[in-house]
């Protein structure tokens, strides 16, 4: 999944599960972990692995459920204790979507699914370590292409057009969280008028 797909499908799944509570709505710290949670295994894996070659992989300690898990675990607990239980499930909703995505990802592009990419340290999975970040991001950014080019990319396009208008619509009823505190800060002062 690309950066943009992570985030509005994380936010999707954060935004209808505060509906579930009465008490919740996305607030500009819960959705400020959200936007990083969505984005945290790639934050992670992509530059130690394609930058500075800690991993052998973009696809390591950030995307294995063998650290998610615990992590995520630490993270609620976190949140129960200091009274943060909406920024902790904001975490635990971005960094889990994330996951789920790069499962649903190959799923529905290509009828796989690489379990395997989520195991690390048990099982590493190896790219080649002499090609650099932006070569990469073109290969990437090719198979792209070549699936909106596809036989099903008319179909691929209208999903992603649907997710991201989705979660563009959530957000407006949410309130716009995140950006709301710096557009009221634009505003001007109506009180001296």
């Amino acid at each position: 999944m690309w950066p943009w797909e992570h985030l509005a499908f994380g936010y999707v799944l954060y935004s209808l599960l505060a509906r579930t509570h009465p008490d919740w709505r996305p607030t500009t710290l819960a959705t400020g972990v959200l936007v990083v949670a969505t984005q945290l295994p790639d934050l992670v894996d992509k530059p130690l692995g394609w930058v500075f070659d800690v991993f052998q992989s973009g696809n390591a300690l950030g995307h294995s459920v063998l650290v998610a898990a615990p992590a995520s675990l630490l993270v609620l607990v976190g949140g129960i204790v200091f009274g943060r239980r909406d920024v902790a499930v904001a975490f635990v909703v971005g960094y889990g979507s994330h996951l789920l995505g790069d499962v649903l990802y190959p799923l529905v592009t290509r009828g796989t699914v690489p379990l395997a990419k989520f195991l690390w340290p048990v099982v590493v999975i190896e790219s080649p370590t002499d090609v650099g970040v932006l070569p990469r991001v073109e290969v990437l950014f090719e198979h792209f292409l070549e699936l909106l080019a596809g036989p099903n990319g008319w179909v691929y396009l209208l999903l992603e057009l649907g997710l991201l208008a989705f979660a563009a619509s959530l957000w407006a009823l949410d309130g716009f969280p995140l950006v709301r505190p710096f557009v009221r800060s634009l505003r001007p002062d109506r009180s001296h008028s």
